[in-house]
């Protein structure tokens, strides 16, 4: 019997009767059309299409199982359906019913979502996330002034160039997808390790061969930092001991 259900007997793939191929034969009379979201055993999920006048709105997901779907037919990723919504008893939440699958490109394809290249300051890290070095978290978006835009906006650790890991106050540049309100970043690269940071002061107490150690104005405890990070040209060659120098204060992945 699950056999029949899905559609497959005698070798071949059951159509409610109809000849052709998947989907078609009856005309669409539910009040929703989406696409197939995720498929589970024997359940799944259909994401709603958004009204053609708000193509960017966020659509819900809709729970089906297999006995909704009309003429048997064996649903797969991606397909386009027609489908009305009831109240399932059940589970208490709302559930699709008369699920027909329609032939390919009766749903219109809505438009790619807008991009733009940004810049942006890492805000926070969860640990232990998915991705790249582990890194997903959010950052806030420059304007072009580099005035600091609200809300914060998400990312994923997969989103980041290959080899770079972020830390919190580092300078990125990204491409936001989506509508404001609605954006996430992605492609990801560094601009400059800290660079999102404020600028501390303080002075040079010791220098050696390759590195030294700065004395914040207001703490004790030194800092080390390494030549590659001293400025090329007349300033950085003249840096020594009791240098006054501003800085921005980074975690050092070492």
């Amino acid at each position: 019997a699950a056999a029949d259900f899905c559609g497959r007997g005698g070798g071949g793939r059951a159509v409610g009767g109809r000849a052709g191929g998947r989907g078609g034969g009856m005309t669409a009379r539910g009040a929703h059309f989406g696409f197939v979201a995720n498929i589970k055993e024997g359940f799944g999920f259909l994401l709603m299409a958004p009204p053609a006048d708000e193509p960017d709105m966020r659509a819900p997901q809709v729970f089906f199982h297999f006995t909704s779907v009309l003429n048997r037919e064996r649903l797969q990723l991606g397909d386009e359906v027609n489908f009305d919504v009831e109240f399932d008893r059940r589970s208490g939440k709302e559930a699709a019913r008369s699920v027909l699958l329609l032939p390919p490109g009766t749903i219109p394809k809505p438009p790619p979502p807008p991009e733009v290249a940004a810049q942006a300051v890492i805000e926070s890290i969860r640990t232990g996330a998915r991705g790249e070095g582990g890194a997903s978290g959010k950052m806030i978006v420059l304007a072009p002034d580099g005035s600091r835009l609200t809300p914060s906006i998400s990312f994923e650790g997969r989103e980041i160039e290959r080899g770079v890991g972020v830390q919190v106050g580092d300078l990125v540049g990204c491409v936001l997808v989506g509508v404001p309100g609605r954006q996430v970043a992605r492609r990801i690269t560094l601009i400059e390790r800290g660079g999102g940071l404020p600028y501390e002061h303080g002075v040079v107490t010791n220098m050696k061969d390759r590195y030294g150690f700065i004395r914040p104005e207001e703490s004790d405890v030194e800092l080390f930092f390494h030549f590659s990070e001293i400025p090329r040209g007349p300033a950085g060659l003249s840096l020594c001991g009791g240098s006054e120098v501003k800085y921005r204060r980074v975690m050092d992945p070492r």
